[in-house]
């Protein structure tokens, strides 16, 4: 019978105490709908995301949601690269400075002075990433900011990171790189194309495309706080799917979509819930509850109820104060 991976009694997280127990675990994992997609039925990825992450102190799960290989090498995403930093003890202070021309970005490490690095649209342009499709044309301030850091802690912190790349900064050189003219080969044409999907042959030779990568604009949705931010988002996501020049993979749309649809729909019931909460006399209680009844379609039974609760709630101290 197999044992399973121990419990710590210091964290109550499940710990893996040898080999046979981690492999167990990387494929209870890979078998998860919670992992993210790239790791879903690899085992053998998350095994080595997990101890990776584990040499740069992330727990198990906290690498598989901030380890990511672009072109082949091993990247930290996202605020996670900051957070290892900070949790080294090395890291005094960092501080950002962000504007519509350039991002700069000063770290501080115990016992050493102040480093800053600037990047400018200037030096976005010289790269060949402003303008392009994609996030560097949609949240032009936030890939200054995120170039900006990622140079100035591989710079003052490489021991720390332990050679780690950025992912941000590594999807970035597969911008910079001019693309390559594809090699013509016999029968390329798009009717011999189609007979060669069609036949499902095990070699094409045709022109690999270039999809658009949904990930930031997810991590995007996630961080969004209020129905302004995810409406506009939405629009965006509109404007993607209507662009020709851009490519999207079914899949990745409608992760994307639903993603967006999910956020949207907690940021109504938490507006919703402020609403209901405002009311200042009997009207507004009664106006709440044709709003709560418009959206019953919208909400699972047990926040319908919350919400129904909380109104008879403020309804009963309206009523009390007269």
């Amino acid at each position: 019978m197999n044992n399973l991976p121990q419990q710590t009694q210091s964290s109550g997280f499940i710990n893996p105490q040898n080999y046979q127990e981690a492999w167990q675990f990387s494929e209870m994992l890979a078998a998860s709908e919670m992992v993210p997609k790239n790791f879903k039925g690899k085992p053998a990825d998350i095994l080595i995301a997990m101890q990776m992450g584990s040499e740069i102190g992330l727990k198990p799960l906290q690498s598989l949601q901030n380890i990511a290989v672009v072109n082949g090498r091993p990247t930290i995403w996202g605020d996670a690269v900051v957070a290892i930093c900070q949790s080294s003890g090395m890291l005094e202070d960092i501080t950002e400075e962000v504007t519509d021309e350039y991002a700069t970005v000063t770290v501080k490490r115990i016992g050493q002075e102040p480093h800053s690095v600037t990047f400018s649209m200037q030096d976005a342009k010289k790269a060949g990433l402003a303008g392009k499709q994609g996030p560097w044309t949609q949240y032009p301030k936030r890939m200054m900011k995120n170039r900006a850091r990622a140079y100035a802690l591989r710079d003052k912190f490489a021991d720390v990171l332990s050679g780690f790349g950025i992912t941000e900064e590594e999807k970035d050189r597969a911008i910079d790189v001019t693309p390559a003219k594809p090699v013509k080969t016999k029968n390329a044409g798009a009717s011999a194309l189609l007979e060669r999907v069609k036949a499902k042959a095990a070699t094409v030779e045709a022109p690999a495309i270039e999809y658009f990568d949904t990930t930031q604009l997810i991590n995007f949705i996630g961080q969004a706080e209020n129905l302004e931010q995810i409406n506009g988002i939405g629009k965006e996501i509109k404007e993607l799917t209507e662009n020709s020049s851009i490519t999207l993979k079914d899949d990745d749309l409608a992760e994307l979509r639903q993603a967006w649809k999910d956020k949207k729909l907690e940021l109504e019931y938490a507006n919703l819930m402020n609403n209901i909460k405002s009311c200042q006399s009997l009207d507004d209680v009664e106006r709440m509850r044709g709003v709560i009844e418009d959206k019953s379609g919208d909400f699972a039974q047990p926040d319908l109820q919350l919400l129904s609760d909380t109104l008879d709630m403020i309804a009963e101290e309206i009523g009390a104060e007269g």
